[in-house]
């Protein structure tokens, strides 16, 4: 049940539209809407700023949910951020799913989108996929099969 949890949270932001020049915090909330709904979070940013000076959490921004530092800074077409929900009960175990996406114009005019850059297969032995709705389980497919057609030779080595 936790991992489906964590998965939808990452897949729910990862497939979301939304309009360009938005601020971090208004993303955090939808990357952490199915763990809330279950009175679960996780105490840690949902994504943080790749490749402007090689660090793992790069500023200038970020997906938390503060409205402050990385968070203050609005998302534009271009930016590389990953996207990283968790869960971790204490004493037991530890889920993040963590992917890197770039941020790029959408269909919609002023909207933009994510599109991932690191591709990973996710465990579906894990996944509750009664739990899935329509629209969750038809981007992981299309994630799986871009996976499989980009890096599944490479995988299978």
């Amino acid at each position: 049940k936790s991992y489906t949890l964590v998965l939808k949270c990452h897949v729910d932001l990862a497939k979301q539209k939304f309009p360009n020049g938005i601020l971090g915090p208004d993303l955090s909330c939808i990357a952490r809407t199915s763990l809330w709904d279950h009175g679960l979070n996780y105490g840690h940013g949902v994504g943080h700023g790749v490749g402007a000076f090689l660090n793992v959490h790069e500023f200038p921004y970020g997906i938390c949910g503060c409205p402050m530092g990385q968070s203050a800074i609005p998302v534009t077409a271009g930016m590389i951020m990953t996207i990283e929900p968790g869960y971790y009960p204490e004493g037991e175990y530890g889920i993040r799913l963590e992917n890197v996406f770039v941020t790029e114009q959408s269909e919609h005019e002023d909207f933009l989108s994510f599109s991932a850059l690191s591709l990973f297969p996710f465990e579906r032995n894990l996944m509750d996929v009664k739990s899935l709705s329509e629209s969750e389980i038809a981007w992981i497919n299309s994630y799986h099969e871009r996976c499989l057609v980009d890096v599944g030779q490479e995988l299978l080595q």
